[in-house]
């Protein structure tokens, strides 16, 4: 008969634990007993779904091993309804559980089960009293400004505050190789003649390369070419460690308010997910001095990030004016689609519940666009040149005006919700924005028809977020182009 095998698992609860060797410390000493396989998590262990503890259990439920092992009893639960789950699994199975720490779990007497009841509820007691530790502590922290614990990278904490990290990197690269390299093979590495660069240098050349190309994968795909980043964080220098080598982990990083000379505070959900920036506690100029970037490049960041939100999921080709198409007949916003010679738009649901079915080529479009920005150039350079506000901005003032002139409209519940409505809308329109399309519009290049041709796509899709509210189609044509201007 064929002896069913002992298993062992480990599980820390952070990657920062993982590297400094907790987790294979565990694993070490679960082999070192006999285990043939050990299975580990880095999670809470307070979380329920746990994927290999999640594996563990259905082979103790199937009764497929003779025995799991692991260090402790809070390795395995620090949360007291998953342990009464996990006794009931373990009386129930018969499998063995021994705790390298604390000894065999015996569930079998009711002394054994005692002992075992007091070791997790000791485990989650302090597993509460941690937490309480550490929050006192984070607010102690807050309530001085004091940077949080870890940095964005290219940032050091120093006496609780945020620094550049301006060290110079051990290497030359091949961008920055200087055109007298030959001549410096000679000199010493702390020579000054040597050109270095530093994490803060490079943070910075990422700001500006994502400005200039506006997508996280092209500033990637930089990275990897310039500075051999690789998606797997054990190929890439060591001094790129903690760096983000996703999509998200880059918009996530390039949108920190650190770069900004601001600290955030609360940026996570009691489940570990993210927040909503809006919903940050951010303490504005904590560290002015070591900030690197301004408040005009931050919000051209956030708005990029907007912008490329309206477009995820379309196929990557002339997508610069998806989310601004709509259909006339059904108003839903209209899909780019493409075959081997055209990219086209057309109503999605034209095959279900909209008869509004022909589609309208890009380039027919475009003509229509450019031929509505070159008419609304000619009259904007003939209007006088203080700026106007916008019809939508116009009326909101007059709605809000007409309320606050009521009398007792601010103690009237139905008509403080309705201006408090208002005022939000007003101080949300881009008055901004609008400054600046009538200075594009107000060039003289603007109303040249072969200046909208000749633009690139990224300089389409710059000036389109800023000077195009929506385009209308209908049955194969362009039936209305309204712009923001």
């Amino acid at each position: 008969m064929k002896l069913k095998p002992i298993i062992g698992y480990a599980r820390v609860s952070t990657e920062e634990q993982a590297n400094t060797h907790a987790l294979e410390q565990q694993i070490s000493r679960l082999i070192n007993t006999g285990v043939q396989k050990v299975y580990f998590d880095i999670e809470s262990g307070r979380e329920q779904d746990r994927d290999q503890f999640k594996k563990v259990l259905e082979l103790v439920i199937r009764q497929e091993i003779s025995e799991l092992r692991a260090i402790r009893w809070d390795r395995l639960a620090r949360n007291a309804y998953l342990y009464l789950e996990v006794k009931k699994i373990f009386k129930i199975s018969g499998v063995k559980l021994i705790l390298l720490d604390q000894g065999e779990v015996d569930f079998n007497t009711a002394s054994g089960e005692l002992h075992s009841d007091l070791q997790v509820l000791f485990s989650v007691h302090e597993s509460r009293m941690l937490q309480e530790r550490v929050n006192r502590g984070l607010d102690y922290r807050r309530s001085r400004n004091a940077a949080w614990m870890q940095p964005p990278w290219s940032y050091l904490i120093v006496n609780e505050k945020y620094e550049l990290d301006h060290t110079p990197l051990p290497y030359c690269f091949l961008i920055h190789k200087p055109d007298n390299a030959a001549e410096l093979s000679h000199e010493p590495d702390d020579s000054p003649k040597l050109v270095r660069i530093s994490r803060a240098k490079i943070a910075r050349e990422v700001f500006e390369y994502f400005l200039l190309v506006r997508k996280p994968t092209k500033v990637l795909k930089h990275l990897h070419e310039v500075y051999g980043l690789q998606k797997n964080s054990e190929d890439n220098l060591p001094e790129f460690k903690n760096f983000p080598i996703s999509i998200w982990g880059l918009k996530y990083w390039l949108q920190n308010p650190v770069f900004q000379g601001h600290t955030a505070y609360h940026k996570l959900k009691s489940n570990g997910s993210l927040k909503s920036p809006d919903d940050w506690d951010i303490r504005r100029d904590t560290h002015p001095e070591q900030r690197l970037i301004n408040e005009e490049e931050a919000q051209e960041i956030k708005a990029i990030f907007a912008s490329n939100t309206k477009r995820f999921g379309q196929v990557d080709a002339k997508f610069y004016l998806t989310g601004h198409i709509f259909c006339e007949k059904c108003r839903a916003k209209c899909n780019l689609k493409q075959n081997r010679d055209y990219a086209y738009y057309g109503c999605p649901h034209s095959a279900t519940v909209c008869d509004n079915r022909p589609n309208v080529r890009l380039f027919k479009i475009e003509q229509a666009i450019i031929a509505q920005l070159v008419l609304r150039s000619k009259q904007v350079s003939e209007s006088p040149s203080n700026t106007t506000k916008s019809e939508r901005l116009v009326e909101l003032e007059r709605q809000y005006f007409e309320l606050d002139q009521i009398a007792g409209s601010d103690f009237n519940p139905a008509l403080k919700e309705a201006k408090e409505k208002l005022l939000k809308a007003i101080e949300a329109e881009p008055t901004p924005t609008q400054d600046i399309a009538q200075q594009i519009l107000r060039h003289p290049m603007a109303k040249k028809i072969n200046f909208w041709y000749t633009l690139t796509q990224t300089e389409r899709e710059i000036f389109y977020d800023l000077l195009l509210a929506r385009v209308v189609i209908g049955k194969g044509e362009v039936t209305s182009v309204l712009l923001k201007v």
